[in-house]
């Protein structure tokens, strides 16, 4: 009986090595399999240049992730492109994107001219790049991004567009509830041959469905008739984020240069106020910015408070904040590639007096809360 039971033992253990062996043999040959179905892949995946897309993946984790600036060839009609005539419409350009580990981007994709004062009063309006709408794109991006450029050409407005970058940066020092960009150096190419390219400074903006996902929210079109119908403590951020960079030109009511998003798990709450577009922030100082006549200031760099009223412990909180990251957005100014040393200094200077401000009991109280909008 024992020597009959020892046989069934082996010949059961015989049995299962030989399943594990036929079974690791199948494993390999379907990764060899997925090895050379990817293999490939990526063959297909290379154009004519060699060059090949970004894996998928969302944007933030490689276009948004670092602070190196990329190099973004624009290749397009640029004549239809500064019409003034064609409103903004779509056209075909190509897009040659360099990344800091030297791998190439390049897709076929339709852009757009945007910004109503840009498009009328600029040599180079800021443009739109519409990666959903061409046949040919590809998936290395999705959905749209803002790319904001020069005015015109020329040293002070190259240091226009490194401010307003600036204070995008800034603000998404203080809160993760704001848009990303990156800085770009852009080149133009007229697709025709009738023109020489143009050079210049830019940046781009995270889409802000990409910015609500993120803060695990989504972009809502809800009107908001008052600025109080939104989330408290990020609209107090806000309004001391504005006063700082000398920002008026905003509205919660009008939609105008905020977006809205509500989180997804709690859609009864107030949205959240998301600010963009700086250019006419007195921290940017732009020759084209002109103060809003009710205002009854004769430049952008005068600081108007637009917020409404705080308690001292909600000023206090909103506050300490800006104190925490105080070095860091000095560092940030002072630090900035591209800035000449006059204009660190001045952009710093003009921070500082922010600081000032908050530093002083006397100041905040008369600002920010005898001085708050009613």
């Amino acid at each position: 009986m024992i020597l009959k039971a020892a046989g069934i033992s082996i010949v059961y253990l015989v049995l299962v090595a030989t399943m594990l062996l036929i079974n690791t043999e199948a494993v390999c040959a379907q990764h060899a399999k997925a090895d050379t179905a990817s293999s490939l892949t990526e063959k297909k995946k290379k154009n004519s240049d060699g060059e090949k897309p970004q894996p998928k993946g969302e944007k933030d984790n490689w276009l948004f992730g670092g602070d190196e600036p990329l190099e973004l060839d624009v290749e397009t009609d640029m004549r239809r492109l500064l019409r003034k005539a064609d409103k903004g419409e779509l056209q075909a350009a190509t897009i040659r994107l360099v990344l800091p580990d030297s791998s190439v981007i390049r897709e076929d994709i339709e852009l757009r001219a945007r910004g109503e004062y840009r498009r009328e009063n600029c040599q180079m309006p800021s443009v739109m790049l519409d990666f959903q709408t061409h046949p040919d794109a590809s998936s290395a991006f999705k959905g749209k991004l803002k790319v904001v450029t020069s005015c015109r050409e020329g040293h002070a407005y190259d240091m226009l567009v490194l401010k307003e970058y600036l204070a995008y940066r800034i603000f998404s020092l203080l809160t993760e509830k704001s848009f990303k960009v990156r800085l770009l150096t852009m080149r133009f190419t007229d697709s025709e041959g009738n023109r020489r390219p143009l050079i210049q400074p830019g940046f781009i903006i995270e889409d802000v469905d990409d910015m609500a996902k993120r803060n695990d929210s989504r972009e809502t079109d809800i009107k908001v008739p008052h600025a109080e119908m939104t989330h408290r403590r990020q609209m107090t951020l806000i309004a001391l984020f504005q006063y700082m960079i000398g920002n008026t030109d905003w509205s919660v009511s009008a939609k105008h240069n905020v977006k809205l998003i509500s989180p997804k798990k709690d859609s009864m709450s107030y949205p959240i106020a998301v600010p963009y577009d700086f250019d006419y922030c007195g921290f940017v100082n732009a020759s084209y910015a002109v103060p809003e006549e009710s205002l009854g200031i004769e430049s952008v760099t005068v600081r108007v408070y637009r917020g409404y009223p705080r308690t001292k412990t909600e000023l206090d909180a909103a506050i300490g904040l800006f104190k925490l990251h105080e070095q860091s957005i000095r560092s940030m100014i002072m630090d900035m590639k591209g800035l000449d040393r006059r204009t660190r200094k001045e952009a710093w200077d003009y921070v500082r007096e922010f600081y000032e401000i908050i530093n002083d009991p006397k100041q905040v109280r008369e600002v920010f809360i005898q001085h708050a909008r009613m």
